[in-house]
């Protein structure tokens, strides 16, 4: 394969590998099973671009499903968020909803919407 295709795909493959991972505050070695067994931290945990998952749930919940539906989820702007974290879901093999992230609440809930058509 030719070197000058090799490395901006290399690029490409490694910036996309980062989409899914939710930036978090928390580590494994925070959180025993045991202690935390209710505090463990989950993928609708923190925020994401300046909104908890609550805010955005009933922001979109607002709208009433008229800016689109995902699943069972609703849009906000339109259902792209959602799709993109669907595609990357199938993509990556992802099967269980808690290995979803990313930086919007629409992508996590487009890829639990796979994770939880695999179950």
């Amino acid at each position: 394969m030719n070197r000058s295709i090799l490395v901006p795909l290399a690029a490409v493959v490694m910036a996309v590998s980062g989409c899914g991972n939710a930036d978090s505050e928390y580590s494994e070695e925070d959180y025993s099973e045991e202690e935390y067994a209710d505090e463990t931290p989950t993928a609708l945990d923190g925020e994401r671009a300046g909104e908890t998952y609550d805010e955005y749930d009933e922001q979109r919940d607002s709208y009433d499903g008229s800016m689109g539906t995902f699943g069972e989820d609703g849009c906000t702007v339109d259902c792209s968020g959602h799709e993109a974290g669907y595609d990357w879901a199938a993509d990556n093999v992802i099967t269980d909803a808690d290995q979803c992230g990313g930086n919007s609440w629409s992508f996590i809930e487009g890829c639990q919407t796979y994770a939880e058509e695999q179950e």
